[in-house]
């Protein structure tokens, strides 16, 4: 769950909630810390019907007008293929879209399935990251990627208009060790996050030109799975 000031009003709010349910958001009130009165859970903004939809996160952006509202589908665990995804929204209370236009409140577990349905929310959100491996030239034992990334924040530096996203991973071949990871990230010509391929080392910012670029390059396809396969560049 996030406690979250509006940054253009002022506003406080609460966006909150899990698999099962959904996720919802509630007005709060700043003088007490406290949800403001008759709200019931809040407004719902996506999932339910038990769907493995949880850990929201809500970034404004200057840059774009939007709110971001960052998500994990699918199961933490090293064999539950957690992935992060992004819906958007001009107002912290929706209605959230993603890049097709689907309206994120009709994306839950469909009621005739079995219960944590990832079919039914599979193919909705514009899908950051999920389980993945480079190549390496010493063969399959040396590949470095990430199993099951989520649970993420995300921040913007105002000060240097850098953006980033803090998720927790496990890795290939290590089972449910996990460690935190923070890459940065950037918005493209159409106002969506992508993700640094390469976790953040110190670097003022990442190189994104035409310069840095060229060459042969490996290209990791995350499609839309919630799985435990990894995608392979």
């Amino acid at each position: 769950l996030l406690r979250k000031t509006n940054k253009k009003s002022g506003k406080l709010w609460m966006v909150y909630g899990s698999y099962s349910g959904g996720i919802f958001i509630l007005a709060m009130d700043p003088e007490t810390a406290k949800p403001k009165p008759n709200q019931g859970y809040g407004k719902k903004l996506v999932g339910g019907n038990h769907s493995r939809i949880e850990g929201p996160y809500m970034l404004y952006s200057p840059h774009t007008d939007y709110y971001y509202l960052f998500l994990s589908f699918g199961g933490l665990d090293a064999i539950g293929g957690y992935n992060i995804r992004v819906a958007r929204s001009k107002s912290p209370d929706g209605p959230f879209v993603d890049a097709e236009g689907t309206d994120m409140l009709d994306v839950k577990a469909d009621p005739a399935k079995p219960l944590f349905d990832d079919r039914s929310i599979e193919p909705y959100g514009v899908k950051l990251m999920g389980n993945h491996s480079w190549r390496h030239p010493l063969g399959s034992e040396h590949k470095s990627g990430y199993v099951s990334p989520g649970h993420n924040s995300a921040y913007y530096d105002q000060e240097t208009g850098n953006y980033y996203l803090l998720f927790h991973a496990r890795f290939p071949r290590r089972g449910e060790h996990h460690e935190i990871r923070v890459h940065q990230f950037f918005l493209n010509e159409e106002g969506w996050p992508v993700v640094a391929p390469l976790r953040y080392a110190g670097e003022p910012e990442a190189g994104n030109g035409k310069r840095q670029v060229a060459g042969e390059c490996e290209l990791v396809d995350h499609g839309k799975d919630i799985s435990a396969d990894s995608n392979e560049s």
